[in-house]
């Protein structure tokens, strides 16, 4: 799921004043700009060597490590905050919230309860928490795995304690027992299942990718959810055009074949897959292996009239045309009908309205086509009477409630909210949950306190007291949830991105897009990163990018 933006330009402007880039601001795009930003019919370009470029690329390389400098020393001075007792401060016991997932809305609730009033204990099948919009630039090596996954004992240490973390997935829920049943994901407790009880709950699980009922794209295809799916990527490509140059015995179609990369889906994912791969060939693959690298063709299929959706007309014109000028063909209006081992078989709608089928042969196929609900959603829509009229999610008021379960919240791509699914959307509804809850867990308190002072005192001994108490109470309402589009994000290959920007209070969208776009792009990425470790991780993973190439061994 790639990330829609949840940045403000005017935070962007901070940071960029923060970090000091705003006075280096052209230091900083040629310091991370990719070694493949070259057309594939175009010479490398000429590498100056008078002693002023060597001087400015010498600065180009401190502006980069002095950042790195700042992040990590700004890390260091970070601190671990206890967690809390079993009791709140007035002495009600804490009720316990249990979160399934370890996703954008998910990490959104459990960094912003307060865990004075909640035991909080999670509950996700990864022991990571994976920022899925820089997944696209693990495939090919442009940044690690490792720079945008964060360990959830280390990200949550100032909230929970090891123990409240289990690497588990939920199997069972029995909402009127109040307890579930989940199941070990790790290599030593696979299968082995367990109770949990909860008085409060938080579906956050997220969904799984859709295959239309077409068997073959499990079978065949790759996608781009989990960390492992950009491994699969990776070792897929790299294995392929290592197959070609050595293997002299293929047919001129078997090695078109399998130098023809696929992606279907339109979207952000795809488009920003298809981007990466092309600066990937045109640097890297072009480097290692000249003698190919021309016969690697990307084409990207979709099977609406239109890629980029939720863009602007402009900025999706302008990323047809990029991905014209750079090799990258779209299909659109194409229906994948059936997938095989080497073959797509496609419905195209021509321009008089006509249908056509083609088979359009591949050597590896990304599918981004879309996401449905997972096995656990399924279970609880088909199993709850309120819940019957639900097909893409659970059924939530604007409070997140889900329906015909007591005590129980959904967010993200597992509840039908009419919004789209993206981070951005995810995060919002995980902060405003947490806000909400914490008012919920303090009314809950203040009840308590009221009602042993009132057994201790009377109301009238203490009716100041009262009053006051009964005033932050009425406080504490929960408030509906309401989204704040912020804009949109996509890099579209060759050092260049596209940003749709909702200015505050001008009513208005700011358009961005080329080098001043992918200048916002990292900002506003870097920015979004959970911790100062990922932050300086991935601007580490940018500079060897810029000073050595992509990473290219399959470890």
């Amino acid at each position: 799921m790639a990330y829609s933006l949840k940045l403000r330009p005017q935070t962007a402007l901070k940071l960029a004043k923060r970090s000091g880039w705003q006075s280096n601001a052209v230091l900083l795009r040629r310091s991370f700009q990719s070694s493949a930003a070259i057309r594939a019919n175009e010479k490398p370009p000429m590498q100056r060597s008078s002693m002023g470029s060597r001087l400015f690329e010498v600065m180009e390389v401190a502006s980069s490590l002095s950042l790195l400098t700042g992040v990590a020393f700004l890390q260091s001075l970070r601190g671990v905050v206890p967690s809390s007792n079993a009791i709140v401060a007035s002495g009600a016991p804490k009720r316990t919230l249990v979160v399934l997932g370890s996703g954008w809305g998910a990490i959104s609730i459990i960094k912003n309860i307060d865990t004075s009033l909640y035991n909080v204990v999670v509950v996700s099948p990864r022991d990571h928490f994976l920022f899925t919009p820089m997944l696209p630039s693990c495939t090919v090596g442009t940044l690690r795995l490792t720079s945008i996954t964060e360990p959830l004992v280390s990200l949550l240490q100032d909230k929970l304690s090891p123990t409240a973390i289990h690497q588990a997935e939920c199997s069972s829920i029995d909402s009127k027992a109040k307890k579930l049943v989940i199941r070990g994901t790790t290599t030593a407790n696979k299968d082995v299942e367990t109770e949990l009880p909860y008085d409060d709950m938080v579906i956050a699980i997220g969904a799984t990718n859709q295959y239309f009922g077409l068997k073959g794209v499990k079978e065949h295809g790759c996608f781009l959810k989990e960390a492992e799916d950009a491994k699969k990527i990776f070792t897929k490509v790299s294995d392929t055009l290592e197959q070609v140059r050595f293997n002299k015995n293929l047919t001129p179609e078997e090695r078109s074949r399998l130098l023809h990369f696929t992606v279907v889906g339109g979207g952000p994912t795809g488009m920003e897959f298809a981007a990466e791969m092309r600066d990937y060939i045109d640097g890297d693959v072009r480097r290692m292996f000249p003698e190919l690298y021309k016969e690697v063709r990307i084409t990207l299929i979709e099977a609406a009239p239109k890629v980029l959706p939720m863009f602007s007309k402009q900025l999706v014109q302008y990323t047809q045309n990029l991905f014209k000028d750079i090799r990258i063909n779209i299909m659109t209006e194409a229906l994948v009908k059936d997938v095989n081992e080497k073959e797509l078989i496609i419905q195209k709608t021509n321009a008089d309205g006509s249908k056509t089928i083609e088979n359009i042969p591949y050597g590896l196929l990304v599918w981004a086509a879309g996401i449905t609900a997972r096995d656990l959603t399924r279970q609880l829509m088909s199993s709850i009477p309120e819940q019957s009229g639900a097909r893409r999610g659970l059924i939530i008021d604007e409070f997140f409630r889900v329906k015909g379960m007591p005590d129980v919240y959904a967010i993200g791509d597992c509840a039908f909210s009419g919004l789209p699914a993206t981070a951005q959307v995810a995060h919002q509804q995980g902060d405003w949950l947490a806000a909400n809850l914490n008012r919920s867990g303090k009314a809950t308190a203040l009840k308590h306190r009221l009602e042993v002072m009132e057994k201790q005192l009377g109301e009238k001994k203490a009716e100041k007291e009262f009053s006051v108490m009964k005033q932050e109470l009425a406080n504490t309402q929960l408030k509906p949830f309401q989204y704040k589009h912020q804009g949109a994000l996509a890099y579209v290959g060759h050092d260049k991105a596209i940003a749709d920007l909702n200015v505050p209070y001008l009513n208005k969208v700011l358009s961005l897009h080329g080098t001043w776009g992918n200048t916002f792009w990292r900002l506003a990425y870097l920015n979004e990163l959970v911790s100062g470790r990922s932050q300086f991780l991935v601007l580490f993973d940018w500079l060897k990018a810029r000073l050595f190439g992509r990473f290219d061994a399959k470890i």
